[in-house]
Protein backbone atom coordinates (compact mmCIF):
# COMPACT_ATOMS: atom_id res chain seq x y z
CA UNK A 1 0.00 0.00 0.00
CA UNK A 2 2.66 2.17 0.67
CA UNK A 3 4.12 1.62 -2.28
CA UNK A 4 1.51 2.23 -4.44
CA UNK A 5 0.98 5.46 -2.55
CA UNK A 6 4.40 6.59 -3.14
CA UNK A 7 4.08 5.93 -7.00
CA UNK A 8 0.87 7.93 -7.11
CA UNK A 9 2.49 10.85 -5.02
CA UNK A 10 5.40 10.77 -7.23
CA UNK A 11 3.45 10.45 -10.69
CA UNK A 12 1.71 13.82 -9.65
CA UNK A 13 4.48 15.64 -8.81
CA UNK A 14 6.13 14.47 -12.18
CA UNK A 15 3.03 16.06 -14.04
CA UNK A 16 3.17 19.27 -11.70
CA UNK A 17 6.43 20.27 -13.08
CA UNK A 18 5.28 19.73 -16.50
CA UNK A 19 2.62 21.43 -16.45
CA UNK A 20 5.03 24.34 -14.44
CA UNK A 21 7.24 23.66 -16.90
CA UNK A 22 5.30 24.51 -19.97
CA UNK A 23 4.08 27.91 -17.77
CA UNK A 24 7.07 28.81 -17.42
CA UNK A 25 7.80 28.13 -21.52
CA UNK A 26 4.66 29.98 -21.97
CA UNK A 27 5.74 32.70 -19.92
CA UNK A 28 8.72 33.60 -21.68
CA UNK A 29 7.44 33.02 -25.19
CA UNK A 30 4.98 35.96 -24.61
CA UNK A 31 7.24 38.09 -23.31
CA UNK A 32 9.17 37.83 -26.82
CA UNK A 33 6.03 38.31 -28.49
CA UNK A 34 5.72 41.18 -26.37
CA UNK A 35 9.35 42.76 -26.52
CA UNK A 36 9.55 42.12 -29.82
CA UNK A 37 6.74 44.58 -30.61
CA UNK A 38 8.52 46.92 -28.28
CA UNK A 39 11.99 46.52 -30.25
CA UNK A 40 9.65 46.62 -33.58
CA UNK A 41 11.61 42.99 -34.26
CA UNK A 42 9.84 41.21 -37.30
CA UNK A 43 6.98 39.45 -36.21
CA UNK A 44 8.64 35.93 -37.55
CA UNK A 45 11.54 36.53 -35.38
CA UNK A 46 10.23 36.91 -32.33
CA UNK A 47 9.65 33.22 -31.21
CA UNK A 48 11.86 30.64 -31.80
CA UNK A 49 11.56 27.86 -34.15
CA UNK A 50 10.97 23.94 -33.24
CA UNK A 51 13.63 22.10 -33.34
CA UNK A 52 13.16 18.82 -35.55
CA UNK A 53 13.36 14.95 -34.33
CA UNK A 54 16.47 12.66 -34.54
CA UNK A 55 15.87 12.10 -38.13
CA UNK A 56 16.14 15.54 -38.76
CA UNK A 57 12.60 16.40 -39.50
CA UNK A 58 9.45 18.29 -38.11
CA UNK A 59 5.48 18.04 -38.66
CA UNK A 60 3.48 20.71 -40.56
CA UNK A 61 -0.06 20.74 -39.48
CA UNK A 62 -2.83 22.98 -39.86
CA UNK A 63 -5.02 24.07 -36.74
CA UNK A 64 -7.68 26.60 -36.61
CA UNK A 65 -7.08 27.69 -40.12
CA UNK A 66 -3.20 27.89 -39.17
CA UNK A 67 0.04 26.36 -40.64
CA UNK A 68 2.28 25.31 -37.54
CA UNK A 69 5.58 23.82 -37.63
CA UNK A 70 5.34 21.05 -35.04
CA UNK A 71 8.47 19.66 -33.48
CA UNK A 72 10.16 20.42 -30.06
CA UNK A 73 11.35 23.35 -27.71
CA UNK A 74 15.35 22.38 -27.57
CA UNK A 75 18.32 23.07 -29.20
CA UNK A 76 17.27 26.57 -30.92
CA UNK A 77 15.36 28.15 -28.37
CA UNK A 78 18.49 27.50 -25.49
CA UNK A 79 20.14 29.26 -28.17
CA UNK A 80 17.92 31.96 -28.57
CA UNK A 81 17.37 32.27 -24.61
CA UNK A 82 21.17 31.98 -23.64
CA UNK A 83 21.61 33.56 -20.35
CA UNK A 84 17.62 33.67 -19.82
CA UNK A 85 17.30 30.29 -18.66
CA UNK A 86 19.75 29.16 -16.41
CA UNK A 87 17.92 25.78 -15.94
CA UNK A 88 16.64 24.41 -19.46
CA UNK A 89 12.97 23.13 -18.85
CA UNK A 90 12.60 19.42 -19.80
CA UNK A 91 10.56 16.05 -18.85
CA UNK A 92 11.41 15.07 -15.68
CA UNK A 93 11.05 11.56 -16.45
CA UNK A 94 12.69 11.43 -19.99
CA UNK A 95 14.59 14.27 -19.56
CA UNK A 96 13.60 15.00 -23.32
CA UNK A 97 12.39 18.45 -24.64
CA UNK A 98 8.85 19.37 -24.66
CA UNK A 99 6.65 19.21 -27.70
CA UNK A 100 6.25 22.90 -29.32
CA UNK A 101 4.32 24.09 -32.19
CA UNK A 102 5.14 27.38 -34.34
CA UNK A 103 2.53 29.46 -36.74
CA UNK A 104 3.68 30.31 -40.05
CA UNK A 105 2.75 33.55 -39.12
CA UNK A 106 4.74 33.52 -35.95
CA UNK A 107 2.36 34.98 -34.13
CA UNK A 108 1.06 32.00 -32.22
CA UNK A 109 2.25 29.17 -30.30
CA UNK A 110 1.26 25.71 -28.23
CA UNK A 111 3.34 23.38 -25.50
CA UNK A 112 2.05 20.10 -25.00
CA UNK A 113 3.32 17.24 -22.09
CA UNK A 114 2.29 13.94 -21.87
CA UNK A 115 1.39 13.27 -18.02
CA UNK A 116 1.15 10.10 -15.65
CA UNK A 117 -2.38 10.31 -15.87
CA UNK A 118 -2.78 9.53 -19.66
CA UNK A 119 -3.78 12.99 -21.12
CA UNK A 120 -1.79 15.40 -23.00
CA UNK A 121 -1.56 18.92 -20.80
CA UNK A 122 -1.67 21.85 -23.44
CA UNK A 123 -0.45 25.26 -23.47
CA UNK A 124 -1.00 28.41 -26.10
CA UNK A 125 -1.67 31.81 -26.92
CA UNK A 126 -4.73 31.37 -28.92
CA UNK A 127 -7.00 29.07 -26.92
CA UNK A 128 -6.10 25.69 -27.60
CA UNK A 129 -6.28 24.57 -25.08
CA UNK A 130 -9.62 26.19 -23.27
CA UNK A 131 -11.15 29.51 -22.42
CA UNK A 132 -9.20 29.31 -18.94
CA UNK A 133 -5.87 28.23 -20.68
CA UNK A 134 -4.57 25.38 -17.72
CA UNK A 135 -7.29 22.86 -18.63
CA UNK A 136 -6.27 19.30 -19.24
CA UNK A 137 -6.93 18.11 -22.54
CA UNK A 138 -7.43 14.33 -23.63
CA UNK A 139 -5.76 13.11 -26.31
CA UNK A 140 -8.75 12.72 -28.40
CA UNK A 141 -9.28 16.70 -28.01
CA UNK A 142 -5.89 17.55 -28.39
CA UNK A 143 -4.09 18.49 -31.84
CA UNK A 144 -2.19 15.51 -33.36
CA UNK A 145 0.86 15.94 -33.17
CA UNK A 146 2.37 12.91 -33.90
CA UNK A 147 4.53 10.41 -32.77
CA UNK A 148 8.04 12.26 -33.56
CA UNK A 149 10.98 10.63 -32.40
CA UNK A 150 13.17 12.79 -29.41
CA UNK A 151 16.29 14.49 -30.46
CA UNK A 152 19.32 12.86 -29.92
CA UNK A 153 20.87 15.25 -27.04
CA UNK A 154 19.68 15.46 -23.41
CA UNK A 155 18.73 18.61 -21.70
CA UNK A 156 20.27 18.87 -18.28
CA UNK A 157 19.35 17.08 -15.93
CA UNK A 158 17.18 19.22 -13.37
CA UNK A 159 17.95 19.10 -9.66
CA UNK A 160 14.98 16.41 -7.68
CA UNK A 161 12.07 18.86 -6.35
CA UNK A 162 11.30 18.37 -2.66
CA UNK A 163 7.24 19.59 -3.61
CA UNK A 164 6.02 21.05 -6.74
CA UNK A 165 4.29 23.84 -7.21
CA UNK A 166 0.80 23.76 -9.03
CA UNK A 167 -1.23 25.11 -11.79
CA UNK A 168 -2.58 28.85 -11.19
CA UNK A 169 -6.25 28.53 -10.38
CA UNK A 170 -9.02 29.90 -13.33
CA UNK A 171 -9.75 33.38 -13.31
CA UNK A 172 -12.86 34.70 -10.74
CA UNK A 173 -16.05 36.19 -11.40
CA UNK A 174 -16.02 39.81 -11.03
CA UNK A 175 -16.78 40.11 -7.19
CA UNK A 176 -19.78 40.55 -5.37
CA UNK A 177 -20.34 43.85 -3.11
CA UNK A 178 -19.37 43.18 0.41
CA UNK A 179 -21.05 44.27 3.36
CA UNK A 180 -19.46 46.74 5.11
CA UNK A 181 -17.72 45.98 8.56
CA UNK A 182 -16.77 48.08 11.82
CA UNK A 183 -13.57 50.03 10.95
CA UNK A 184 -10.32 48.92 12.26
CA UNK A 185 -7.36 51.04 13.44
CA UNK A 186 -5.13 51.43 10.13
CA UNK A 187 -1.50 51.94 10.00
CA UNK A 188 -0.81 55.54 8.88
CA UNK A 189 -0.02 55.78 5.45
CA UNK A 190 3.98 56.94 4.97
CA UNK A 191 4.22 60.47 3.95
CA UNK A 192 4.47 61.64 0.17
CA UNK A 193 7.60 63.62 -0.52
CA UNK A 194 6.87 67.02 -1.81
CA UNK A 195 7.03 67.38 -5.79
CA UNK A 196 10.57 68.59 -6.65
CA UNK A 197 10.91 71.04 -10.31
CA UNK A 198 13.92 71.64 -11.87
CA UNK A 199 15.29 74.73 -12.38
CA UNK A 200 13.33 77.46 -14.42
CA UNK A 201 14.63 77.86 -17.74
CA UNK A 202 13.08 78.26 -21.26
CA UNK A 203 10.67 75.44 -22.40
CA UNK A 204 12.06 73.87 -25.53
CA UNK A 205 9.67 74.53 -27.96
CA UNK A 206 12.47 74.18 -30.99
CA UNK A 207 13.45 70.70 -29.88
CA UNK A 208 10.44 69.29 -30.49
CA UNK A 209 7.82 68.17 -33.12
CA UNK A 210 3.98 68.25 -32.59
CA UNK A 211 1.05 66.73 -33.53
CA UNK A 212 -2.15 69.00 -32.98
CA UNK A 213 -5.38 67.01 -32.34
CA UNK A 214 -8.74 68.85 -31.76
CA UNK A 215 -8.16 71.07 -28.58
CA UNK A 216 -4.62 69.43 -27.84
CA UNK A 217 -0.96 69.12 -28.87
CA UNK A 218 0.56 65.78 -28.56
CA UNK A 219 4.35 65.39 -28.94
CA UNK A 220 5.63 63.30 -31.37
CA UNK A 221 9.85 63.64 -30.63
CA UNK A 222 12.78 65.66 -31.25
CA UNK A 223 12.88 68.04 -33.86
CA UNK A 224 15.65 67.67 -36.70
CA UNK A 225 17.85 70.31 -34.96
CA UNK A 226 17.20 68.88 -31.34
CA UNK A 227 20.46 70.35 -29.40
CA UNK A 228 22.46 68.32 -26.57
CA UNK A 229 21.35 70.53 -23.66
CA UNK A 230 17.68 69.75 -24.68
CA UNK A 231 17.66 66.48 -25.35
CA UNK A 232 19.92 66.04 -21.92
CA UNK A 233 17.64 67.81 -19.52
CA UNK A 234 14.24 68.22 -21.74
CA UNK A 235 11.17 70.44 -20.16
CA UNK A 236 8.21 69.97 -22.29
CA UNK A 237 6.21 73.17 -22.88
CA UNK A 238 2.65 73.25 -21.18
CA UNK A 239 1.18 74.73 -24.33
CA UNK A 240 1.64 75.06 -27.83
CA UNK A 241 -0.23 77.79 -30.31
CA UNK A 242 -2.53 78.56 -27.79
CA UNK A 243 -3.37 74.84 -27.35
CA UNK A 244 -2.00 72.56 -24.27
CA UNK A 245 0.42 69.72 -24.49
CA UNK A 246 -1.34 67.05 -22.43
CA UNK A 247 0.38 63.93 -24.73
CA UNK A 248 3.13 62.24 -25.51
CA UNK A 249 2.89 60.02 -28.45
CA UNK A 250 3.87 56.06 -28.83
CA UNK A 251 7.37 55.74 -29.04
CA UNK A 252 7.83 59.42 -29.28
CA UNK A 253 11.40 59.33 -27.40
CA UNK A 254 12.62 55.52 -27.28
CA UNK A 255 16.25 54.55 -27.27
CA UNK A 256 17.61 58.19 -27.01
CA UNK A 257 20.99 57.41 -25.37
CA UNK A 258 21.67 60.95 -24.75
CA UNK A 259 18.81 61.85 -22.08
CA UNK A 260 18.86 62.46 -18.52
CA UNK A 261 15.78 63.91 -17.19
CA UNK A 262 12.54 65.01 -18.08
CA UNK A 263 9.80 67.85 -17.07
CA UNK A 264 6.51 67.94 -18.27
CA UNK A 265 4.09 70.09 -16.34
CA UNK A 266 1.02 69.77 -18.37
CA UNK A 267 1.29 66.27 -19.80
CA UNK A 268 -1.44 63.86 -18.98
CA UNK A 269 -0.87 60.78 -21.32
CA UNK A 270 2.45 59.13 -21.67
CA UNK A 271 2.18 56.19 -24.84
CA UNK A 272 3.13 53.05 -25.66
CA UNK A 273 7.23 52.61 -24.93
CA UNK A 274 7.44 56.58 -25.14
CA UNK A 275 10.71 56.69 -23.04
CA UNK A 276 11.50 52.64 -24.05
CA UNK A 277 14.93 51.85 -23.47
CA UNK A 278 16.17 55.53 -22.47
CA UNK A 279 19.21 54.00 -20.58
CA UNK A 280 20.46 57.10 -19.44
CA UNK A 281 17.31 58.52 -17.74
CA UNK A 282 17.69 59.20 -13.77
CA UNK A 283 14.93 61.32 -13.71
CA UNK A 284 11.52 61.85 -14.79
CA UNK A 285 8.53 64.59 -13.29
CA UNK A 286 4.75 64.65 -14.10
CA UNK A 287 2.89 66.79 -11.78
CA UNK A 288 -0.67 65.70 -13.77
CA UNK A 289 0.34 63.07 -15.73
CA UNK A 290 -2.78 60.27 -15.58
CA UNK A 291 -1.82 57.25 -17.64
CA UNK A 292 1.31 55.61 -18.20
CA UNK A 293 1.34 53.71 -21.33
CA UNK A 294 2.74 49.91 -21.59
CA UNK A 295 6.34 49.77 -21.46
CA UNK A 296 6.32 53.74 -21.33
CA UNK A 297 9.87 53.65 -19.49
CA UNK A 298 10.79 50.39 -19.87
CA UNK A 299 14.57 49.54 -19.83
CA UNK A 300 15.57 52.82 -17.99
CA UNK A 301 18.32 51.01 -16.12
CA UNK A 302 19.54 54.40 -14.92
CA UNK A 303 15.99 56.08 -13.40
CA UNK A 304 16.26 56.42 -9.51
CA UNK A 305 13.32 59.19 -9.07
CA UNK A 306 9.83 59.38 -10.46
CA UNK A 307 7.34 61.92 -9.41
CA UNK A 308 3.98 61.58 -10.66
CA UNK A 309 1.45 62.59 -7.96
CA UNK A 310 -1.54 62.57 -10.04
CA UNK A 311 -1.08 59.28 -12.08
CA UNK A 312 -4.03 56.76 -11.66
CA UNK A 313 -3.64 54.15 -13.96
CA UNK A 314 0.07 52.69 -14.86
CA UNK A 315 0.60 50.21 -17.75
CA UNK A 316 2.17 46.44 -18.75
CA UNK A 317 5.73 46.54 -18.00
CA UNK A 318 5.67 50.59 -17.73
CA UNK A 319 8.75 50.58 -15.77
CA UNK A 320 10.26 47.08 -15.90
CA UNK A 321 13.90 46.40 -15.90
CA UNK A 322 14.15 50.09 -14.15
CA UNK A 323 16.44 48.44 -12.04
CA UNK A 324 17.73 51.23 -9.70
CA UNK A 325 14.32 52.64 -8.81
CA UNK A 326 14.02 52.26 -5.17
CA UNK A 327 11.26 53.88 -3.58
CA UNK A 328 7.53 54.45 -5.36
CA UNK A 329 4.97 56.69 -4.15
CA UNK A 330 1.78 56.91 -6.11
CA UNK A 331 -0.49 58.47 -4.09
CA UNK A 332 -3.87 58.31 -6.45
CA UNK A 333 -2.66 54.58 -8.73
CA UNK A 334 -5.80 52.50 -8.56
CA UNK A 335 -4.32 50.22 -11.40
CA UNK A 336 -0.62 48.75 -11.53
CA UNK A 337 -0.79 47.11 -15.09
CA UNK A 338 1.69 43.54 -14.99
CA UNK A 339 4.96 43.55 -14.62
CA UNK A 340 4.82 47.44 -14.06
CA UNK A 341 7.35 46.92 -11.91
CA UNK A 342 9.10 43.77 -11.74
CA UNK A 343 12.87 43.51 -12.52
CA UNK A 344 12.91 40.89 -14.76
CA UNK A 345 10.57 38.26 -17.19
CA UNK A 346 11.99 35.46 -14.80
CA UNK A 347 10.13 32.60 -12.91
CA UNK A 348 11.64 30.63 -9.48
CA UNK A 349 9.58 27.55 -9.77
CA UNK A 350 8.82 25.80 -6.46
CA UNK A 351 12.13 23.89 -6.40
CA UNK A 352 14.42 26.84 -7.16
CA UNK A 353 14.98 26.74 -10.81
CA UNK A 354 15.20 30.18 -12.36
CA UNK A 355 13.25 30.79 -15.85
CA UNK A 356 13.44 33.88 -17.11
CA UNK A 357 16.00 37.08 -17.32
CA UNK A 358 16.80 40.02 -15.37
CA UNK A 359 18.27 40.98 -12.27
CA UNK A 360 17.21 41.69 -8.87
CA UNK A 361 15.88 45.00 -8.72
CA UNK A 362 15.89 47.40 -6.59
CA UNK A 363 12.74 48.77 -4.94
CA UNK A 364 12.45 48.75 -0.89
CA UNK A 365 9.23 50.92 -0.43
CA UNK A 366 5.89 50.80 -2.21
CA UNK A 367 3.49 53.01 -1.27
CA UNK A 368 0.45 52.85 -2.81
CA UNK A 369 -2.46 54.07 -0.96
CA UNK A 370 -6.21 54.01 -3.09
CA UNK A 371 -4.95 50.88 -5.21
CA UNK A 372 -7.57 48.63 -6.14
CA UNK A 373 -5.89 46.30 -8.39
CA UNK A 374 -2.26 44.59 -8.50
CA UNK A 375 -1.29 43.06 -11.80
CA UNK A 376 0.64 39.92 -12.14
CA UNK A 377 4.07 39.93 -11.31
CA UNK A 378 3.94 43.76 -11.09
CA UNK A 379 6.88 43.85 -8.10
CA UNK A 380 8.18 40.79 -8.80
CA UNK A 381 11.67 40.34 -8.00
CA UNK A 382 12.28 43.27 -6.15
CA UNK A 383 13.71 44.41 -2.72
CA UNK A 384 10.76 45.53 -0.56
CA UNK A 385 11.33 45.42 3.48
CA UNK A 386 12.37 44.39 5.46
CA UNK A 387 10.47 47.26 7.57
CA UNK A 388 6.68 47.16 8.50
CA UNK A 389 6.13 50.40 6.59
CA UNK A 390 7.88 49.05 3.68
CA UNK A 391 4.91 48.25 1.82
CA UNK A 392 1.60 50.14 1.82
CA UNK A 393 -1.41 49.43 -0.14
CA UNK A 394 -5.32 50.27 -0.14
CA UNK A 395 -5.41 52.08 2.80
CA UNK A 396 -7.58 54.92 1.46
CA UNK A 397 -9.01 52.79 -1.39
CA UNK A 398 -12.86 52.81 -1.75
CA UNK A 399 -13.66 49.11 -2.46
CA UNK A 400 -11.95 45.26 -2.47
CA UNK A 401 -8.03 45.19 -3.52
CA UNK A 402 -7.30 41.99 -5.77
CA UNK A 403 -3.26 41.38 -6.00
CA UNK A 404 -2.53 39.10 -8.86
CA UNK A 405 -0.51 36.58 -9.45
CA UNK A 406 3.31 36.69 -8.07
CA UNK A 407 3.01 40.35 -7.95
CA UNK A 408 4.96 40.77 -4.69
CA UNK A 409 6.74 37.28 -5.03
CA UNK A 410 11.05 36.70 -3.64
CA UNK A 411 11.04 40.20 -2.04
CA UNK A 412 11.94 40.34 1.84
CA UNK A 413 8.57 41.83 3.09
CA UNK A 414 7.95 41.03 6.89
CA UNK A 415 5.08 42.15 7.73
CA UNK A 416 1.79 43.37 5.60
CA UNK A 417 -0.04 45.48 8.87
CA UNK A 418 0.21 48.77 6.25
CA UNK A 419 -1.75 46.14 3.77
CA UNK A 420 -5.59 46.67 3.60
CA UNK A 421 -7.47 43.35 3.22
CA UNK A 422 -7.50 42.06 0.33
CA UNK A 423 -10.80 40.46 -1.66
CA UNK A 424 -8.69 37.79 -3.56
CA UNK A 425 -4.61 37.21 -2.94
CA UNK A 426 -3.34 35.05 -6.45
CA UNK A 427 -0.80 32.58 -7.11
CA UNK A 428 2.06 33.11 -5.77
CA UNK A 429 1.39 36.74 -4.69
CA UNK A 430 3.60 36.59 -1.46
CA UNK A 431 5.52 33.63 -2.30
CA UNK A 432 9.24 33.56 -1.19
CA UNK A 433 9.22 36.34 1.38
CA UNK A 434 9.65 36.56 5.12
CA UNK A 435 5.87 37.99 6.16
CA UNK A 436 4.61 36.95 9.69
CA UNK A 437 1.52 39.00 10.10
CA UNK A 438 -1.79 39.37 7.41
CA UNK A 439 -4.65 40.77 7.35
CA UNK A 440 -7.62 38.45 6.06
CA UNK A 441 -10.90 39.63 7.62
CA UNK A 442 -11.50 40.79 3.96
CA UNK A 443 -10.07 37.79 2.06
CA UNK A 444 -12.72 36.02 0.23
CA UNK A 445 -9.84 33.91 -2.10
CA UNK A 446 -6.30 32.77 -1.36
CA UNK A 447 -4.90 30.79 -4.54
CA UNK A 448 -2.20 28.69 -5.26
CA UNK A 449 1.27 29.31 -3.31
CA UNK A 450 -0.01 32.15 -2.03
CA UNK A 451 2.12 32.53 0.84
CA UNK A 452 4.70 29.67 -0.16
CA UNK A 453 7.70 30.09 1.91
CA UNK A 454 7.41 32.83 5.03
CA UNK A 455 6.99 32.82 8.46
CA UNK A 456 3.75 33.06 9.62
CA UNK A 457 3.20 31.25 12.70
CA UNK A 458 -0.47 32.03 13.95
CA UNK A 459 -3.34 32.96 11.36
CA UNK A 460 -6.88 34.58 11.53
CA UNK A 461 -8.31 33.31 8.57
CA UNK A 462 -11.24 35.99 9.22
CA UNK A 463 -14.99 34.72 8.23
CA UNK A 464 -15.75 35.79 4.75
CA UNK A 465 -12.78 32.94 3.43
CA UNK A 466 -14.07 30.32 0.84
CA UNK A 467 -11.30 28.75 -0.89
CA UNK A 468 -7.25 28.52 0.00
CA UNK A 469 -5.36 26.89 -2.95
CA UNK A 470 -2.69 24.28 -3.42
CA UNK A 471 0.52 24.93 -1.42
CA UNK A 472 -1.36 27.96 -0.03
CA UNK A 473 0.62 28.08 3.21
CA UNK A 474 3.58 25.68 2.58
CA UNK A 475 6.65 25.66 4.33
CA UNK A 476 5.38 28.41 6.94
CA UNK A 477 5.44 27.96 10.84
CA UNK A 478 1.72 27.49 11.47
CA UNK A 479 1.15 25.64 14.80
CA UNK A 480 -3.02 26.30 15.18
CA UNK A 481 -5.72 27.53 12.62
CA UNK A 482 -9.86 27.77 12.32
CA UNK A 483 -11.61 27.12 9.37
CA UNK A 484 -14.24 29.53 9.10
CA UNK A 485 -18.13 28.45 8.40
CA UNK A 486 -18.05 29.74 4.68
CA UNK A 487 -14.98 28.02 3.86
CA UNK A 488 -15.74 25.84 0.87
CA UNK A 489 -12.34 24.24 -0.25
CA UNK A 490 -8.78 23.50 0.76
CA UNK A 491 -5.93 22.58 -1.63
CA UNK A 492 -3.93 20.20 -1.22
CA UNK A 493 -1.13 20.41 1.10
CA UNK A 494 -2.15 23.93 1.72
CA UNK A 495 -0.71 23.77 4.93
CA UNK A 496 2.42 21.61 4.53
CA UNK A 497 5.82 21.49 5.57
CA UNK A 498 5.39 23.39 8.36
CA UNK A 499 8.58 24.62 10.07
CA UNK A 500 10.02 24.44 13.85
CA UNK A 501 6.88 23.15 15.43
CA UNK A 502 5.78 20.30 17.76
CA UNK A 503 3.24 18.51 15.96
CA UNK A 504 -0.15 17.90 15.88
CA UNK A 505 -1.27 21.16 14.52
CA UNK A 506 -4.57 21.83 16.37
CA UNK A 507 -7.05 22.79 13.48
CA UNK A 508 -10.88 24.05 14.77
CA UNK A 509 -13.39 23.94 11.79
CA UNK A 510 -16.17 26.28 12.49
CA UNK A 511 -18.61 23.76 10.66
CA UNK A 512 -16.86 24.74 6.96
CA UNK A 513 -17.75 22.38 4.05
CA UNK A 514 -13.66 20.68 4.56
CA UNK A 515 -14.32 17.09 5.20
CA UNK A 516 -11.91 15.62 7.90
CA UNK A 517 -10.27 13.78 4.88
CA UNK A 518 -10.02 16.97 2.76
CA UNK A 519 -8.53 18.63 6.01
CA UNK A 520 -5.73 15.82 6.26
CA UNK A 521 -4.87 16.03 3.01
CA UNK A 522 -4.47 19.58 3.54
CA UNK A 523 -1.52 19.05 5.94
CA UNK A 524 1.29 16.45 5.22
CA UNK A 525 1.98 16.58 9.38
CA UNK A 526 -0.08 14.99 12.30
CA UNK A 527 -3.05 17.32 13.23
CA UNK A 528 -5.60 17.34 16.08
CA UNK A 529 -9.03 18.19 14.53
CA UNK A 530 -11.87 19.39 15.91
CA UNK A 531 -15.45 20.91 15.11
CA UNK A 532 -16.93 23.21 17.23
CA UNK A 533 -19.52 26.67 16.69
Amino acid sequence: MGFVTYNKQRNLARDVVRESDLRSIAQILETSLTQGEFLREAIKDRLPNPDPDATGTTKEETIRGKKFTIGYFGTTAKTKYDGQMSVFPADPSTREPYIYGKSEDGESFFLAAELEVGKKYILSNFGLESESGLALVTPGKAPEIGNVTPPPSKQPETPNPSQPETPKQPETPKQPETPKEPEKPKPKTPEIPKLQEPSKHDRHMDCLTFERMGAKQVVTGFSSTVKDNCRQNLVIPESKDGYPVTDIKARAFENQTGMQSVYGPNIETIGVSAFFNDTGMSRITFPKVKTVGQGAFSNNTQLTVVNMPSATTIGYGAFMYAYNLEEIYLKEATEIGERAFSSSFGYINAYGHYYGSGRKGSITKVTLPKVKNIGNHAFYNNNIGPGKEDISLGLEADGNIIIGTEAFKDNNIVSLEGVASPYEIGAGAFQNNKITAVDFSKTKYIRDSAFYNNNLETIDLGTKLTNIGDYAFYENSINSITFPSQLNSVGSSAFAQQRNIQPPIKVVDKYSAVSRERANGAFNQQIDYKRER
